[in-house]
């Protein structure tokens, strides 16, 4: 049957980061979240990692006044969730990904 996943994550605000693919930051979530562009997304450790599509759904900012701003954000997947194990593949920023 179909399965569903999603990803919650949260992070410093940094606005003086230069946007690039290999380090996002907060003004990227918000135009994929305003755009519904969607992103790869990767993660995992001791060489086990998953990979798949997905959707930015919310993202929020808080912080006190004078403070370091975090924010958090959520993700939707819209693809089959891929396992990878180092060494056996890498992730492939251009598949096509069928549809969970």
């Amino acid at each position: 049957g179909r399965r569903e996943w999603d990803v919650s994550f949260e992070g410093i605000v940094d606005f003086t980061l230069q946007l690039s693919a290999d380090r996002p930051n907060v003004r990227a979530f918000y135009t994929y979240l305003n755009t519904r562009e969607k992103i790869i997304i990767a993660w995992g450790q001791d060489g086990y990692h998953f990979y798949g599509r997905a959707s930015v759904t919310n993202l929020s900012l808080s912080g006190d006044t004078e403070d370091v701003v975090s924010f958090s954000a959520s993700l939707k997947g819209d693809s089959t969730l891929t396992s990878v194990v180092d060494g056996t593949t890498d992730i492939d920023s251009s598949a096509s990904f069928p549809n969970a």
